[in-house]
């Protein structure tokens, strides 16, 4: 599925307004939206399609429960606390099944597979507290670039109602911000120094 047949940008703070006064109609659409594209989100990082499809719901019905500690601040704003909460979501999923590894394919959380599940888990909270230091609209462009179904810059861009070239330009700023960030975590330097060690050691 395309932006081109969701909702823009205005109409999901729209939506979050009609949520808050308790519109019934609106709840049904959040899920109808948002449903599909937390699925997509959760099996991207490994979940099974009965455990993205659990996980969804519970998110949906969640997000629908806080959504009155929602507070409109920004184009985008709406996106990105929606995708704060899930992220938080998986991460406290993947801690109670402290047995499994959580396999990702998306370019940001797939910086690398370890024995130790905790690791992992490490890991997928170290990127979610820096896409957390982005602003809302930078982090709806990664959530939706590189979290998610890796939209377009064109389909992004008619999302936030600014120019594809603008967008290109934001992403490419946030993801520096990003490694700028995730470079000063002690589990990424721990993980990138083993990286570094073993191609030192493959390269004699």
């Amino acid at each position: 599925m395309t932006l081109s047949a969701d909702k823009p940008d205005m109409h999901m703070e729209e939506l979050a307004k009609r949520m808050v006064a308790l519109d019934q109609e609106a709840y049904r659409e959040f899920a109808d939206i948002f449903g599909p594209r937390f699925r997509s989100f959760f099996l991207k990082r490994g979940l099974t399609a009965s455990d993205a499809e659990d996980l969804a719901v519970s998110c949906i019905t969640d997000i629908a429960l806080k959504i009155e500690k929602y507070k409109s601040e920004k184009k985008g704003s709406f996106v990105a606390w929606i995708y704060t909460i899930i992220r938080h979501e998986l991460v406290n999923w993947w801690r109670k099944k402290p047995d499994e590894v959580p396999l990702t394919n998306d370019g940001l959380l797939n910086i690398a597979q370890e024995d130790d599940p905790r690791q992992n888990i490490d890991i997928i909270c170290a990127v979610e507290n820096a896409v957390a230091k982005l602003s809302d609209t930078d982090q709806t462009i990664i959530q939706l670039r590189d979290l998610g179904a890796q939209h377009s810059y064109a389909e992004i861009a008619e999302l936030l109602d600014i120019k594809p070239g603008n967008v290109r330009v934001r992403h490419h700023r946030a993801l520096q911000r990003l490694q700028s960030i995730l470079e000063e975590d002690p589990h990424i330097r721990k993980l990138l120094n083993r990286k570094e060690n073993n191609d030192r050691r493959e390269s004699k």
